[in-house]
């Protein structure tokens, strides 16, 4: 794409904004979202400091009140404050492409992820995974559950590498092994020599997470850890969202996640 192109696409997007009305919720804003994210990586690519910054925008409050009216008032601040921090960064963009012809994509080849597509990786809660691939699809995104898709001849990772061309990826990490530690086995005499045991995810549930973080890097990829799940030590302190008992306990934390990540996430 040429520089006049590229400016022209980003000003088009900047006068949308301009006319949006004011609400994070509305069609409107949905739809002048994904179109930017579409026009950001085809221009600057996805890994361009601007489309990152575009991408981490939070354009709702960060707090609610009891009192209706005064939801109201934050939407409307928080909606105004983030279109003008967007708007700035577009204009940068566009005087960065007019002054210095810095068009990144015409330059090099970047890929596109998707805003709609979320991979779930999954052990052997299947009601978890059921209610997690249900309210992805309320939400109006595409959930992929590699067990659901056709063979095709393949073997198992070449399968998950097909399947894995995504935005986001939600990993339950749920206590679907034991596992005792292995220099105590020999010396074991009863189960109780062998100590307390621990509760683990899947091997395959920590193999994906780790690709996926590779793949798409932390901010998104939504860890949900199911207790008494221990996690591996080279995950102690990392960020995660708890689960106890309910589904309910983590939609909204899950929701916050999928739209900062600029996955294309609305709630019905």
């Amino acid at each position: 794409m040429d520089d006049a192109r590229a400016i022209k696409l980003l000003e088009e997007r900047v006068e949308e904004l301009a006319n949006l009305p004011p609400d994070y919720k509305s069609a409107e804003f949905t739809g002048w979202r994904t179109k930017l994210f579409a026009t950001l990586d085809a221009i600057l690519g996805s890994g361009d400091e601007a489309t990152q910054e575009i991408r981490d925008i939070r354009w709702w409050p960060s707090s609610s009140s009891p009192d209706e009216a005064d939801n109201i008032i934050r939407s409307r601040k928080a909606f105004l404050d983030a279109a003008k921090e967007a708007g700035g960064i577009l204009n940068g963009a566009i005087y960065r492409i007019r002054e210095f012809g810095e068009n990144p994509a015409t330059n090099s080849q970047t890929s596109t992820l998707s805003n709609t597509k979320v991979f779930i990786v999954h052990g052997h809660d299947e009601k978890l995974r059921l209610e997690v691939e249900k309210f992805l699809t309320q939400l109006g995104l595409e959930p992929i559950v590699l067990m659901d898709k056709p063979n095709e001849g393949k073997t198992i990772i070449e399968k998950f590498e097909k399947h894995s061309d995504v935005g986001f990826a939600v990993v339950l990490a749920t206590p679907d092994d034991i596992a005792f530690l292995a220099k105590k086995h020999d010396s074991a005499k009863t189960i109780d020599d062998l100590g307390a045991p621990e509760w683990r995810a899947r091997q395959n549930v920590i193999f994906e997470w780790g690709f996926f973080v590779g793949k798409l890097d932390r901010d998104r990829v939504a860890l949900i850890y199911k207790s008494p799940t221990t996690p591996p030590s080279d995950l102690i302190g990392l960020v995660h969202i708890p689960y106890q008992t309910k589904f309910e306990e983590v939609k909204m934390q899950l929701l916050t996640e999928l739209r900062t990540a600029g996955m294309a996430a609305e709630l019905p």
